[in-house]
């Protein structure tokens, strides 16, 4: 009768550089991934409307959509600023 040779399965010997090696690309591979949920979580973007914190003169941004806009404080000489706050007037009282 004919052998079948072992399938290289979890008896298979592996060198100490191996094993370093692998462990190596698994330690990258969850770094990479820890970096990325971090960047997901506290990333640079920026969401948080200013409405209320601009006054007559100051210049701003819409960063949102034209039905649900979102306003970022620029400075007036900035090439991303789109409007101009030419008055405030406060919201009636109930």
């Amino acid at each position: 009768m004919s052998q079948v040779p072992p399938l290289g399965g979890l008896n298979a010997s592996y060198t100490s550089a191996q094993i370093r090696r692998n462990l190596l690309i698994f330690l990258g591979l969850v770094l990479v991934l820890a970096v990325m949920v971090a960047f997901w979580a506290f990333g640079p973007y920026d969401t948080k409307d200013q409405s209320s914190t601009l006054k007559g003169g100051d210049c701003f941004q819409n960063i949102g959509t034209d039905k649900e806009a979102k306003t970022k404080k620029l400075d007036c000489t900035d090439r991303h600023a789109d409007y101009k706050v030419l008055k405030v007037t406060p919201p009636p009282h109930k």
